[in-house]
């Protein structure tokens, strides 16, 4: 078994305790590989800005189950901070501007593509040479009954701002470690897609 597999099996028992507590919540499921890949990747001086879901992974980084059970609270003690709605990307770029020399993931969903915090955070980081990683979760939308949620892909985004940018299989959490360690001294915003 390797550590990441070890990680995800963490992960899962703990997404089943705050779902018990809290069933309205949406599950992690398939978004679990890929949180197991970025936490793994972080340093200790690294910030974390989960989604709703993602932050069930605050476990791996130390806080318990009880501790990540109000998603506006954050986890300061281990990196973790809120989980805002729209305002993420932007929340995330200020952390890291705060920190200097720390880098700052923040998971996204595809809903973000059409919000407009989103390309603001985007320009800001490439702006201020901003260690923010931008991981954007995108699953197949065939057959739901909701539009397209961008006029244009994460990686187009990416390159409009001159962000490095790489798509792959969000449930391989080790090609999410290997893509994001090989990010961890770039010393400028980058775009993880990541396929669900």
């Amino acid at each position: 078994m390797t550590p990441h597999q070890a990680s995800l099996r963490d992960l899962e028992a703990a997404d089943r305790v705050r779902l018990a507590a809290r069933p309205e919540e949406a599950p992690l499921g398939a978004l679990a590989p890929a949180v197991v890949g970025v936490l793994a990747s972080l340093g200790d001086g690294d910030w974390w800005c989960p989604g709703p879901r993602e932050r069930v992974g605050a476990v791996l980084r130390g806080a318990s189950v009880a501790a990540v059970m109000d998603p506006l609270a954050g986890v300061p003690s281990c990196k973790v901070a809120p989980c805002t709605a729209s305002t993420r990307p932007l929340l995330a770029v200020g952390l890291a501007l705060a920190s200097p020399g720390a880098q700052v993931v923040v998971h996204l969903g595809m809903a973000h593509l059409g919000d407009g915090t989103l390309h603001e955070a985007l320009n800001v980081a490439t702006l201020q040479s901003a260690k923010v990683r931008f991981v954007i979760a995108m699953r197949s939308l065939e057959g739901a009954p909701v539009p397209a949620q961008g006029a244009a892909s994460p990686m187009d985004l990416a390159a409009a701002h001159g962000v490095q940018a790489r798509e792959l299989d969000g449930a391989d959490a080790d090609a999410v470690y290997e893509a994001m360690r090989d990010w961890s001294a770039w010393p400028a915003p980058a775009l993880l897609v990541v396929r669900i």
